[in-house]
């Protein structure tokens, strides 16, 4: 069995002047966004074996707050291919993951992260499963495949957690 992780980045801030869109940081609020995602990553007890991270400011940033005195993953990689990508995108590193590697995240955007969420748990229908995916939220599927190459889209996902830190829960 393997287990998948995405996370989407924390609230990006619009106010502090950016060259473009790739550059834009965080927010005050999606900082405190990533604080109480730490308490439920701790709460759960997650360890993650590999990362992959876009390369956007504001997804490095999430990861390195996330992270900051706590470090739950492995190993990561910080790359340009999970900005403005598409599902595709996402399969093909996941398929390309070595089987010794039984958990693996993803830090990306939106719309990607909603679209792999929904392919994921198996829905294929232009009703999506979320809304909007919002910021810094976090979603746990495992899936029945032993190996990553043998993991198609789409999938038939079983979800573990959605955690949506505007509401706050921990269970």
């Amino acid at each position: 069995m393997k287990y998948l992780y995405l996370l989407r980045h924390a609230k990006s801030d619009w106010d502090t002047p950016f060259t473009n869109d790739h550059e834009r940081g965080l927010a005050p609020r999606g900082i405190k966004s990533i604080q109480l995602l730490r308490k439920f990553i701790r709460f759960k007890k997650i360890k993650i074996d590999f990362a992959y991270i876009s390369n956007a400011k504001r997804t490095v940033q999430t990861y390195s707050y996330l992270t900051k005195n706590f470090n739950f993953v492995n190993n990561i990689k910080v790359i340009h291919e999970l900005y403005d990508t598409t599902p595709k995108t996402y399969f093909e590193l996941l398929n390309s993951l070595s089987d010794d590697q039984e958990s693996l995240l993803f830090v990306g955007h939106n719309p990607e992260m909603e679209q792999v969420a929904n392919l994921l748990l198996g829905n294929t229908s232009s009703n999506s499963l979320f809304h909007k995916f919002p910021t810094c939220s976090f979603l746990g599927v495992s899936l029945k495949e032993n190996s990553w190459k043998a993991i198609k889209q789409p999938c038939n996902g079983n979800l573990i957690f959605f955690f949506n830190p505007s509401k706050g829960n921990l269970e």
